[in-house]
């Protein structure tokens, strides 16, 4: 019966661990594709307001 638990905890942890990295990796793409349209969006605006955003983003 311990050893039934035993295996029950690990598969538990193991489930968890999956789990988590999922989210990480769902986490750090939807980072990613924000990132990205953020930088389309500045693209767009005129070179002088661009960069004063830019400068604004890294600093914070």
């Amino acid at each position: 019966m311990a050893q039934d638990m035993t295996q029950k905890n690990s598969e538990d942890a193991k489930s968890a661990t999956k789990a988590y990295r999922d989210f990480k990796r769902s986490a750090r793409s939807i980072a990613h594709a924000f990132q990205a349209k953020a930088e389309t969006l500045i693209s767009k605006i005129d070179e002088k307001h661009a960069e004063e955003i830019k400068k604004r983003i890294a600093s914070s």
